[in-house]
């Protein structure tokens, strides 16, 4: 049987990544979004990785959130390579390109 008044107290509490309000314990300061992106980095939006294109040959891309505007032209971003190592790059060209299947929205840009 289980015992509810041992389990954890949940109360209302803003997300100290997003802002959003979620229902935490005392210890939880990241909604569960924002914990999901901490430990896995190369699903959250922003986190470029290295694509190739058929016309441009190799973009930056990256996973976006749909009401955040893409990176401007001459604005420094960081690209994640397979390897783990980074590389610093400058947008040339960026654009919006698609969305995937699960509505999650794809930039992708040419970098210098």
């Amino acid at each position: 049987m289980v015992d509810f008044n041992n389990l954890p107290k949940r109360t209302r509490k803003d997300c100290a990544e997003c802002g959003e309000e979620f229902r935490g314990t005392e210890e939880e300061s990241l909604c569960f979004q924002c914990a999901y992106w901490k430990e896995n980095p190369e699903d959250a939006p922003g986190y470029f990785t290295w694509a190739r294109d058929p016309d441009d040959g190799w973009v930056a891309q990256a996973r976006w959130r749909d009401l955040e505007p893409p990176p401007k032209e001459g604005q420094t971003i960081t690209v994640h390579r397979k390897d783990g190592t980074t590389q610093q790059k400058t947008v040339a060209k960026p654009w919006t390109d698609r969305y995937n299947m699960d509505g999650t929205r794809i930039i992708r840009c040419l970098v210098k």
